[in-house]
């Protein structure tokens, strides 16, 4: 029987787990829940971003099929790691400036 394990979007294994917020349980355990598939949802982003151009994540969620707080994350580590950067600012649902 063959163990999964998490990659990052390269199909390395990752350095360090998802972020969490080290005073936050309920983060800690999002954050441990999400590891195994991080560097796939990763990768799903990225496409997105590839295809659609430049995007809030409410619009990038809205492509996917996602919620925003599952965009966000994702798209954060790709920025923290120099794939993805900020190209301007949009509008949320809300109304409210958005970077994109």
């Amino acid at each position: 029987m063959s163990k999964h394990r998490s990659v990052d979007l390269w199909g390395q294994e990752p350095s360090q787990p998802p972020p969490a917020r080290p005073d936050s349980a309920t983060s800690q355990a999002a954050a441990a829940k999400v590891a195994p598939t991080a560097g796939a949802r990763r990768a799903t982003v990225l496409s997105a971003l590839a295809a659609i151009g430049p995007a809030t994540d409410h619009e990038v969620a809205a492509y996917l099929g996602w919620i925003r707080d599952s965009v966000g994350p994702r798209r954060y580590e790709l920025v923290k790691r120099g794939l993805v950067v900020a190209a301007g600012i949009g509008n949320s649902p809300s109304g409210n400036k958005a970077t994109t």
